[in-house]
Parts: C-alpha cells; sequence; structure tokens
C-alpha cells in the first residue's frame, strides 16, 4: 500500500487530501527529497521530481549558461492541458517541418 502525502505537506491546494492506491508489482517505494516539480498532479501516482533549473540538478550549470532563445519560437501554457491542442496546431500548420519539445 502506498500513502501519497507529498501534495499536503507541499501545501499544493489539492483539497487537503491524501492518495491511497496498492502497488502490488513494488511494493516499496522510495520517495527523494529533491525537487519542487510534480508530475502527474491530482492522481494517486504524483510524483515529485528535480527541475533541470534547480540548483541540485546536473542539468543547472547548462541552463545557467544559456544565454538567448532568440530565433527559438516559445509557447508557454499555464496548463498540461494546453499541450495537446497546441502540438496539435504546430503539426497541422507546420507541414510536417516543426517539432515540439517539452
Amino acid at each position: 500500500m502506498i500513502l501519497n502525502t507529498t501534495a499536503v505537506y507541499k501545501k499544493l491546494g489539492t483539497g487537503g487530501a491524501h492518495f491511497v492506491m496498492g502497488n502490488l508489482s513494488s511494493p516499496e517505494k522510495d520517495v527523494s527529497e529533491e525537487g519542487h516539480i510534480m508530475k502527474l498532479r491530482y492522481s494517486p501516482c504524483q510524483v515529485k521530481v528535480l527541475a533541470v533549473e534547480e540548483p541540485d540538478s546536473p542539468y543547472a550549470e547548462i541552463m545557467q549558461q544559456t544565454d538567448s532563445l532568440e530565433g527559438t519560437p516559445v509557447i508557454i501554457g499555464t496548463l498540461h492541458s494546453m499541450l495537446a491542442p497546441v502540438a496539435a496546431a504546430i503539426k497541422k500548420l507546420g507541414g510536417g517541418k516543426l517539432k515540439v519539445a517539452t
């Protein structure tokens, strides 16, 4: 049995609920202290992960050395649900010449 209390512990506004689920294939779960980004939010499988820009990330130095995104199209969406329609629009409008990176 897994009791996921991360969202409540981090005060992420998930309604103050803990998620409980059974995982018969992997009974032990090692929860890292690192990271502040939540993946699979609002699901029993949500996990805290280390983002590339965080100081503990092995990619933090590369991110800090980046000077500009000049010439790179950037689309910002506030919700994960925006990704699919934006990717579909890029595919249709780009005629197969554009790629999406997340």
